[in-house]
C-alpha cells in the first residue's frame, strides 16, 4: 500500500443531500505497474488471476437476465482476455503488497501447504463492467463509461459470491466505476479517506432513499473523516477486496457444504463457538439467533429489523439531529468498527474482518468528526477500547 502520498484536498462535503461536486483532480499519468510482492502458492503473480467481467447479482429477481446471476446459482464465468489496464494493475499490486499474508492466503487460488493445511482461496478476482459498457463501442473499457453510476451503484456492483456444489466456486468483484475520473476519461481510484467518505454517504443515501434514486428527503449529517498517513488508492482497493472476501468467509465458516441449508441449532452453535463468542455471543446477534440472510445474499445498505440503527431511515428523512445522535452513539460506544457493521449480523462480521486487514496493512490510526465532536473510532492495539477492538483481534491472525 506504500504507493505514494496523495494530498487530501477537495473531500466530499458532509451533507447527505445537495452536495456540490469536488473540484476535479488533476489528471496524472499512472506510474508503470509494480511487480507485486505476493507470489501465489502455484508460483504465479496474483495479478495474473484478475480479469474483467460483466456480471450483476439479482438476489430478489425471479428470472435471471443476461449478464446476471442469483446468489445461490451454479455458474461459470466466461473468460475475458482483455489485459487489465496498467493503472488498475498498479492499485491492485499496491493492495496485494500492503498485506501480502492476507492476499496470499485469502485471494490466491486454493492451495494446500506441505503440512496439509488447506487455504480456501478464490477462483476469480474481477473488475466488474456492469453498468459501464459503451453500447456504441463495447470494446471500450475506459471507466468514463461508468459516468452514470452513483456511488451506491458502484458499491452494489462490487460483490463476493460462493456458488453451490457441485462446482463450489468463489469469486469477488470490484466495480470498474471505482476508477472513474471526475473530469472524464482516465483511471482515478480515490485515495482511502475520500473513498470511505463517499462509501458512507452512499450508505446513508441508500438508507434514506431506499429504492428511490437520490435526491430524496435525506437529512444533513456529518460523516467520519479519516486522517491516515497511508492515504492511497491502493488502500481503497484493499478495503473492497477484504470486505467482499469477508462475505464469502462468513459462508465458509457457517454453511457447509456450499449451497446447503444448515439445521438451525447447528448454525447457532457454530456462530456461538466462532472466536469464543466475540462476534455472536450465545449464537445471537442483537438478541436474535443467527440465521441465513434472506435470498442468501446481503445487499449494500440492507438493514436488519433488529439492528441498533433500525430507526435511521426515518430519522434521516425527518429528524437530522436524531439521526446524527444515533450515528454518533454507534462510534462513541466503541462496540462496532463502523456504522455499516451495525446494520446486520453479516456486516458486523465482514466489517471486523475488513478493518483487521486494513490495520495489519499499516492503517494505524484514524479519527471521526461527527456532529462537531471528534471521537476516536479505533485506537488500534488497545484492549481497553472494548467491543470493536476485541472483534478485530478475532480476525488478526488471518490478516497479518
Amino acid at each position: 500500500m506504500k504507493r505514494y502520498a496523495i494530498p487530501l484536498t477537495g473531500l466530499l462535503c458532509l451533507a447527505l443531500s445537495a452536495c456540490p461536486q469536488p473540484a476535479p483532480s488533476p489528471t496524472v499519468a499512472p506510474a508503470p505497474p509494480v511487480v507485486t510482492s505476493v507470489t501465489c502458492p502455484d508460483g504465479s503473480d496474483l495479478l495474473t488471476h484478475v480479469q474483467y467481467v460483466q456480471l450483476s447479482v439479482l438476489p430478489q429477481s425471479d428470472s435471471v437476465q443476461p449478464n446476471s446471476v442469483h446468489p445461490n446459482m451454479d455458474f461459470t464465468v466466461a473468460a475475458d482476455l482483455t489485459p487489465i489496464d496498467p493503472a488498475i494493475q498498479h492499485d491492485l499490486a499496491a493492495a496485494f503488497a500492503a498485506n501480502p499474508a492476507f492476499a496470499k492466503n485469502a485471494l490466491c487460488p486454493s492451495s494446500t501447504t506441505p503440512g496439509g493445511v488447506t487455504n480456501p482461496g478464490l477462483d476469480g478476482i474481477f473488475i466488474n463492467r456492469a453498468q459501464c459498457v459503451n453500447p456504441i463501442n463495447p470494446s471500450d473499457y475506459d471507466p468514463s463509461n461508468c459516468s452514470s453510476m452513483s456511488d451506491t451503484d458502484i458499491a452494489a456492483n462490487s460483490w463476493g459470491l460462493r456458488t453451490p456444489l457441485p462446482t463450489s466456486k468463489t469469486y469477488i468483484a470490484i466495480s470498474l466505476g471505482l476508477w472513474r475520473c471526475p473530469s472524464g476519461r482516465g483511471y482515478c481510484a480515490p485515495p482511502f479517506a475520500q473513498f470511505y467518505q463517499r462509501l458512507v454517504k452512499a450508505l446513508f443515501d441508500k438508507t434514506a432513499c431506499g429504492s428511490q434514486k437520490p435526491p430524496c428527503n435525506a437529512a444533513d449529517i456529518n460523516r467520519p473523516v479519516f486522517q491516515s498517513s497511508t492515504d492511497t488508492s491502493g488502500l481503497s482497493v484493499l478495503a473492497t477486496l477484504a470486505h467482499e472476501r469477508g462475505h464469502i468467509w462468513w459462508w465458509e465458516q457457517f454453511v457447509q457444504p456450499p449451497g446447503s441449508t444448515p439445521y438451525t441449532p447447528t448454525l447457532i452453535s457454530k456462530a456461538a463457538a466462532f472466536c469464543r463468542g466475540v462476534i455472536y455471543p450465545g449464537g445471537n446477534w442483537q438478541g436474535v439467533p443467527v440465521r441465513l440472510p434472506e435470498y442468501r445474499y446481503v445487499e449494500f445498505g440492507q438493514l436488519s429489523q433488529n439492528s441498533p440503527v433500525r430507526d435511521l431511515p426515518a430519522l434521516l428523512n425527518s429528524n437530522p439531529a436524531g439521526a446524527a445522535a444515533l450515528v454518533d452513539g454507534i462510534y462513541s460506544r466503541g462496540q462496532y468498527p463502523s456504522v455499516l457493521a451495525a446494520y446486520s449480523l453479516d456486516e458486523e462480521f465482514v466489517e471486523a474482518f475488513q478493518w483487521s486487514v486494513l490495520r495489519n496493512a499499516g492503517l494505524a490510526e484514524f479519527t471521526a468528526n461527527i456532529t462537531g465532536t471528534s471521537r476516536p473510532i479505533l485506537h488500534l492495539g488497545h484492549a481497553s477500547d472494548g467491543g470493536a477492538e476485541a472483534k478485530l483481534r478475532c480476525f488478526d491472525d488471518l490478516s497479518r
